[in-house]
Parts: C-alpha cells; sequence; structure tokens
C-alpha cells in the first residue's frame, strides 16, 4: 500500500509537502505546479490518504459522531427520523463526515463521552438518547466543555450544551384546546418515565395544565405505555377500552401512541371525535394522513437537528466559549381527530 513517503519520493519533495498538500487549510500554501505534480501521481496510484494518520498530526478528524441506543426504535420513529434529517442537512454545508455511533445495552453502564470521542475518531458528538447512559450525565456535569451537544430532556442542571423543545407549553396547548372544546373529562396515555425526561415532564405538565385549567385528573384515565410506540398505544388502549370507562378526550405522549390508540378506538367502533378526541405529540409526517387526521403539538425536529450540529461545529472550532443551551417552542396543529 502506497505511503505518504512514497507519494514525496515520487513527486520529490518532502513528507511536510505532501501532509500540506492533503490538508484542506494549507493545501494553498503549496506552489501551483507542484501541486499539479503530486495530483498526478495520487490519480495515477489510486491513493488513499490515511485519514487516521492525518487526525493524529492536526488533532482533529473531521468527523462529527451522532450517538443513539442500539434499537430498532430509532429507525421506526417519527421523531428520531425529523431529528437525523435536521442533523443530515445541517452537516451539509461544512466539511466534516458524519458517523452514526449506536451504543449497545451492555455498554450503557460504560458509556464516557471522552472515550466515545477517541475510540471513533469523531470531533465530537450529539446526542439523541442521552438519558440512557447513566455515567454520561455525570461526565457532562463536570466537564461542561467537551464537545457534546444533548438534544431534548432538558433540565435547569444541565451544563452542557443541549438543543431542546420546551414540550411542557405544547402540552398545556393541548389541554387547553380540549377545555374550550368542552370536553369534561380528560385522560392521558403517558410515555415510558424511566427512560424519558421528556416523558415526565409531559405527564407533570398534564397535571398543571389540570390545575390552571380546571379539569381533574382522574387516576383511571392515566396509562402508562412502555414505549413511545404504535403498538404500545394499542395495546394500552385495548385494554383501557375493555377495563375501564373511557374519557371524553386523551392525551397521547407521542404520535406513535396516538396512532395505536386510534387504531383500537376504531376496532371497537368509537367515534373520534364524535365520542373521544384524540391528541398526539410531535406532528410527524403520518399525522396529516390518518383518518382522522391527528390534532398533535409540532416540534420543529428538522431545525432543532440542524441547530445541534451548528452548536457542535461551533464547540469543535472554538467559536463557543461557553456552553450552548438553545431552546425552540412548540406548536399545536389543529386536525380532524379533537
Amino acid at each position: 500500500m502506497l505511503t505518504i513517503r512514497d507519494i514525496a519520493k515520487k513527486a520529490e519533495v518532502s513528507v511536510a509537502t505532501i501532509s500540506r498538500f492533503l490538508h484542506p487549510e494549507t493545501k494553498h500554501f503549496v506552489h501551483p505546479e507542484t501541486r499539479e505534480q503530486i495530483e498526478k501521481i495520487i490519480h495515477k496510484y489510486h491513493y488513499i490518504p490515511n485519514q487516521a494518520a492525518q487526525a493524529l498530526s492536526k488533532q482533529t478528524t473531521n468527523n462529527i459522531g451522532m450517538v443513539t441506543a442500539f434499537s430498532t426504535d430509532v429507525v421506526k420513529s417519527p421523531y428520531y427520523e425529523g431529528l437525523i434529517a435536521g442533523i443530515i442537512e445541517g452537516i451539509r454545508p461544512f466539511t466534516h463526515d458524519l458517523k452514526w455511533i449506536m451504543i449497545k445495552d451492555e455498554e450503557i453502564q460504560n458509556c464516557n463521552p471522552k472515550e466515545l470521542l477517541q475510540k471513533h475518531a469523531v470531533d465530537g458528538v450529539v446526542f439523541l438518547t442521552w438519558r440512557l447512559y447513566p455515567k454520561l450525565i455525570h461526565e457532562i456535569e463536570h466537564h461542561s466543555n467537551l464537545p457534546v451537544v444533548l438534544i431534548n430532556d432538558y433540565e435547569s442542571t444541565i451544563r452542557s450544551s443541549i438543543v431542546y423543545c420546551d414540550g411542557g407549553n405544547g402540552v398545556q396547548e393541548v389541554c387547553k384546546h380540549f377545555v374550550q372544546k368542552g370536553y369534561k373529562t380528560i385522560g392521558m396515555l403517558r410515555g415510558p418515565e424511566y427512560i424519558s425526561l421528556d416523558a415526565q415532564k409531559r405527564f407533570k405538565a398534564f397535571k398543571r395544565a389540570a390545575r390552571t385549567l380546571g379539569f381533574r385528573v382522574d387516576p383511571k384515565f392515566l396509562f402508562e405505555c412502555q414505549r413511545f410506540d404504535e403498538t404500545d398505544g394499542y395495546q394500552a388502549m385495548k385494554t383501557w377500552i375493555e377495563n375501564q370507562k373511557l374519557p371524553r378526550a386523551i392525551f397521547c405522549a407521542n404520535d406513535d401512541i396516538a396512532r395505536g390508540a386510534m387504531h383500537a378506538l376504531q376496532e371497537k367502533n368509537i367515534s373520534i371525535p364524535d365520542q373521544i378526541a384524540v391528541a398526539g405529540f410531535d406532528d410527524s409526517i403520518r399525522s396529516e394522513s390518518l383518518n382522522p387526521s391527528l390534532t398533535s403539538v409540532r416540534q420543529p425536529l428538522e431545525a432543532m437537528g440542524r441547530a445541534a450540529v451548528q452548536a457542535l461545529i461551533n464547540m469543535i472550532t472554538k467559536k463557543a466559549k461557553s456552553p450552548i443551551q438553545i431552546r425552540f417552542e412548540p406548536e399545536l396543529i389543529v386536525r380532524q381527530s379533537t
């Protein structure tokens, strides 16, 4: 395999000149005739630069990592779909490449951001599922200057860079909409709080909305799903139909749960919204195509993904002197299901 020394020998220049040629930021320092000569040799021998060696020499890899759990939920979920689309669009204007890093369950306890940067040869990482990694939480609290950007699951104690949507305001708007429609009993299909701070906060926001808007949170109108997916929404709603009296309106922790709930209701010929109104959260691309179309809280997921990339690049290039925290506001999109 041809090395940088071989290229230097054939071009009759120093290894340092080849190194300058291979680095975009120093390539212009090489004389035009020399550049042309080096390019001919590289083309002739199909030379591919050793990125690891380049990274070692300039202390950067020109890669950023996107970290998720090792789960099919990530590729099935419209929530992650929106964020990933935004991250891809966000990185397009830059020279950086994107590495998708999936962390398996057995690796979770030992997840360390510093080691991730080194192991996967990336300059920084965007975490989509950071609440799964207890050790990571400790690291970000004590090393806030690490080139790490978190997405969602915001809490006031976070001292690291984070991009998040204020979901509590969205929940308030859903409940306000239900009350304005005259619905007296309002229930909730909750998300799995053991893995998601956002799920906890949406339930707290729901209870807070009950106090401010004047409806009662009846325990028999609350169900917690074990996952943020359609199957769990379907099963929870099916159990609810069989065992409980139903509320007049149901807020679901995300659109996947809402789709499953609507399927279960329609199987039993329960009319939406004439008998039960249903609303979701995230406003995924499939929400509008449901029958009836789903009322949902829109998170600007693609914009959040783009913002996360920009924040990370700013940290890597030292343009950001302190942790960056970017807050987005949700928007209630009213459709036929309510």
